[in-house]
């Protein structure tokens, strides 16, 4: 099926819960929503939940 009125809008997300994974605090759940004209549409959910992790900063902010 085609969409032919497809337009770009407005999203975020809204960090739910944070945890420290090694020592660093982070979200550990997140919704992401669209911003539409109707109100807001959540369109993904996300959650981690990892026992253990090896976090480089280094690698990933230079």
């Amino acid at each position: 099926m085609r969409i032919d009125s497809a337009q770009l809008c407005d999203w975020g997300g809204v960090n739910k819960e944070f945890k420290a994974f090694n020592g660093i605090r982070i979200p550990s759940r997140s919704d992401i929503v669209w911003k539409e004209k109707t109100g807001d549409f959540t369109w993904f959910q996300c959650e981690i939940s990892i026992k253990t992790a090896t976090v480089r900063a280094y690698e990933y902010f230079g």
